[in-house]
């Protein structure tokens, strides 16, 4: 993670874990794991886990659903990724972009994510 970015998550408040990662933590003790990738020098993708390899296999239609979810949100999409893992993501631009704008990515991908993940296993995996 390059020193802005990293700068940046600090004034936005979020706590950065060794991996390049931000645990965000919800009022019911949920939490989620989400992960920055610099894309490019222009682009920053939010991403988080929602299902393993193997609960993908076991959920029919799971690119469907993952479809349909698509459908309604508005920040976050979902898809299958080259691992057979199902993540959602959030990509934003680097140009101007504020600490309390990467925040509210920060948090739409982890609450989605989690709320996703909590549909396909009825559980909080992290």
């Amino acid at each position: 993670m390059s020193p802005d970015l990293r700068a940046l998550c600090s004034t936005a408040g979020l706590s950065i874990e060794e991996g390049d990662s931000h645990i965000a933590e919800f009022k019911d003790g949920r939490k989620h794991e989400v992960y920055f990738d610099e894309v490019s020098a222009d682009t920053l993708r939010v991403w988080g886990f929602v299902a393993k390899k193997q609960v993908v296999e076991s959920v029919p239609r799971v690119a469907i659903t993952a479809w349909q979810r698509n459908r309604g949100t508005r920040l976050v999409g979902f898809h299958i990724d080259s691992r057979q893992r199902l993540v959602g993501s959030a990509r934003l631009p680097r140009e101007g972009l504020e600490a309390d704008e990467l925040e509210v990515y920060v948090r739409a991908v982890a609450v989605e994510c989690d709320r996703f993940e909590y549909l396909l296993t009825g559980r909080d995996s992290y």
